[in-house]
């Protein structure tokens, strides 16, 4: 994977954890307008049945975030691959594609054919992009639990260690 597409890949993965933080506010707020993302119900379950006694929005905020994004990252990864795959079937040359497969094919066989284009897909292309995307959702998730609570002083990965 080159220099820029693994910028662009981590990108993607800001970009997924602002819609988690959009969501989590909007749920905080009783904005009706997130109602519509595919993980709403998820995070506002969640929200609704772990109550804290935190009076700042932004501390609520971020411990929310960080305890939905094990889960998130599982949505995240699921959609970003999709999307992935969605774009390369769109890009990709599929005479060509099946011409060069059928030259491998009469090579090696079938099978090895199929293991081949497993290889390649499941584990070279998809893998090292979904690593630099999910290294971006990292770095978020650690930014909110390194979150300081004005009201207590304590970031919001004590709170956590204190609420569970």
């Amino acid at each position: 994977m080159n220099i820029r597409l693994a910028a662009d890949v981590a990108e993607d993965g800001h970009k997924y954890f602002s819609q988690l933080m959009s969501l989590c506010r909007g749920i905080l707020d009783y904005n009706l307008n997130v109602k519509e993302h595919e993980f709403y119900q998820t995070a506002k379950d969640f929200i609704l049945t772990h109550k804290f006694p935190y009076k700042e929005n932004n501390t609520l905020l971020e411990l929310y975030c960080a305890l939905l994004t094990p889960q998130f990252a599982d949505f995240a990864v699921r959609k970003f691959t999709e999307d992935i795959k969605r774009k390369l079937r769109q890009e990709i040359d599929t005479v060509l594609v099946f011409q060069y497969s059928k030259l491998i094919i009469d090579m090696v066989g079938e099978e090895d054919m199929v293991a081949l284009n497993n290889a390649i897909t499941d584990r070279f292309i998809i893998s090292s992009m979904v690593d630099s995307f999910l290294q971006a959702i990292t770095n978020e998730y650690l930014y909110c639990l390194l979150h300081r609570d004005p009201e207590t002083s304590k970031q919001v990965f004590q709170l956590i260690m204190e609420d569970f």
